[in-house]
């Protein structure tokens, strides 16, 4: 287990300590019997006495010992799980996919993580408490008779043999359950996200017919992965009675014809029976739960053993971000949407350069300029960015018609969350750019909370914030995606206004256009994937 290195050694063998301390809780009330079945008539009241005091002791002791056990489990978890969400969340930010389905990201964080948590790294606690448990307790009975704790011992090996067998049966239930659980929280987004198109076409029989058929699938597959549970759990009880009753019997005909075990060691040795059959059976269990999660929990623990490093700040940037890029080189570049419609693009423009490229829907437009931040490749040719006449690594960015607003301010809204880099007067000073600040002035426009998606701005405004966190950033060039498709005119017009007036360069995807307007240095026309200068 070399992904608890992470862990601090202090904390682990703080658990250690805890852990074979509280083991004892399988012999406290065996020996408190054992120790009261010692007094007779002759014992004096200090013995009485010193019976009472170490027996509360002890029971103290132990007891306080649990507790603060299972609050450095806990405590130990907390880090397992911080550590494995944060690998997991970096991973899937930076990793180089541009869409991202978020159902199934938080399908993981909140189902499959705590699965593992709960059927992998809690079990792993549980079977070291009973292996010690189980050694403490067994030996404690050696020492009261060691014929019977032998035939305890041979007979409580038993149980362990069941997970063997339920190994496969219980790993199949819990892939499914995962598997289930993620198409129906990705349904029922689906369904949601298209609710205004579903329901304006009267779409409700077959709909309500597909959630069901999903939800039928996951509660099927849940019900299954704790029937197998349940399944594998009765096996391992049934076997653990039958060790349980046997050795019972053998300590009564010793304790009757053999006089060589009293009544007292006898109880003593039944109480303590639970505690060496129990962790067993506990043992038994918890392998079971570890199976569950054997195909589940492998992608995840290579955040804990150190594999790869996806906390390493290179991969983000590590600040402020503002590209220099000046230039945009498309050379010979060949990208096929479908069989039937193949980009063929080349062009170059170095700032200054107004540039609008249109075309009818689907014709390739927005692919041109994924092409050029980089969301797709090229099949064939390349693409350069230049900064100052050498190739660069920075990325262009992109405004587009449907701007994502997060559910919090405007300020943060037009950081992007980089508050320490941007003053208020920065941020005053673009949102009056984009003519948003007049717009709002009356509230304090910089705590303004923006609502989920921007549900508390107009359409206008949502792209008023797009533009004011790109230009915030001083970057040269910029790539506009039909950033007034869901304008009116007046918005339009505004929008455009400003982007004129800034001095900056970028090249716009948009069906509406005015043909004379002198304010485009050039004007491309995207047809069969060929661009045409219209002017």
């Amino acid at each position: 287990m070399n992904y608890l290195k992470f862990i601090k050694k202090t904390k682990l063998i703080l658990m250690g300590i805890l852990i074979f301390l509280s083991s004892f809780n399988g012999v406290l009330l065996s020996g408190i019997i054992v120790y009261a079945g010692s007094l007779n008539q002759t014992s004096s009241f200090s013995d009485v006495l010193r019976f009472g005091a170490i027996s509360i002791l002890g029971w103290s002791a132990i007891y306080i010992s649990n507790y603060y056990l299972e609050v450095t489990e806990a405590s130990i978890t907390k880090d397992i799980n911080v550590k494995i969400k944060q690998g997991y969340f970096r991973e899937q930010y930076l990793s180089s996919e541009m869409v991202k389905d978020y159902s199934s990201i938080i399908s993981v964080l909140s189902n499959d993580l705590r699965l593992i948590e709960e059927n992998y790294f809690r079990q792993i606690f549980e079977i070291i408490s009973s292996i010690l448990l189980f050694i403490v307790s067994l030996s404690f009975m050696l020492y009261l008779n060691f014929l019977v704790s032998i035939i305890f011992i041979v007979l409580s090996a038993l149980p362990i043999i069941v997970p063997v067998f339920m190994k496969k049966m219980l790993s199949n239930s819990a892939n499914e359950y995962s598997n289930s659980n993620a198409e129906y929280t990705h349904i029922i987004k689906e369904i949601f996200n298209g609710f205004k198109t579903l329901k304006s076409y009267s779409v409700t029989k077959e709909i309500i017919s597909l959630s069901d058929k999903k939800l039928d699938k996951l509660e099927d597959s849940t019900f299954n992965l704790k029937r197998s549970e349940v399944l594998s759990k009765l096996v391992a009880v049934l076997i653990s009675g039958f060790c349980f009753l046997v050795p019972l019997v053998v300590g009564c005909y010793f304790v009757i014809y053999h006089k060589s075990l009293s009544f007292s060691e006898l109880i003593g040795i039944f109480l303590a029976n639970d505690k060496v059959l129990g962790p067993i059976q506990s043992i038994a269990y918890s392998l079971n739960k570890i199976n569950t999660t054997k195909d589940l929990r492998k992608p995840f623990l290579k955040y804990l053993s150190g594999e790869k490093n996806f906390v390493d700040a290179e991969h983000d940037n590590n600040g402020l971000y503002t590209s220099s890029i000046d230039e945009i080189h498309m050379k010979d570049v060949v990208y096929s949407i479908t069989p039937e419609n193949k980009l063929s693009i080349d062009f170059s423009f170095k700032s200054p350069f107004r540039v609008l490229l249109t075309g009818t829907s689907g014709s390739g437009k927005t692919t041109i300029l994924n092409l050029i931040n980089g969301s797709l490749k090229p099949q064939k040719g390349y693409v350069n960015l230049l900064s100052h006449g050498k190739k660069s690594s920075d990325s262009i960015p992109t405004v587009d018609q449907t701007p994502y607003i997060f559910d919090t301010t405007i300020r943060e809204n037009v950081t992007l969350f980089q508050n320490e880099y941007f003053s208020d007067d920065q941020i005053i000073e673009v949102l009056k750019k984009v003519n948003l600040y007049e717009e709002l002035e009356k509230i304090d426009i910089l705590n303004y909370q923006c609502g989920e998606n921007g549900s508390n701005l107009s359409g206008g405004q949502k792209q008023k914030i797009a533009l004011a966190r790109a230009l915030i950033r001083n970057n040269k060039v910029y790539l506009f995606d039909e950033i007034s498709a869901n304008l009116d005119n007046d918005n339009s017009n505004s929008i455009h206004d400003i982007l004129f007036n800034l001095g900056i360069s970028f090249i716009e995807v948009s069906h509406h256009y005015d043909l004379n307007d002198k304010r485009y240095t050039d004007i491309y026309k995207l047809e069969n994937g060929t661009l045409f200068k219209i002017k």
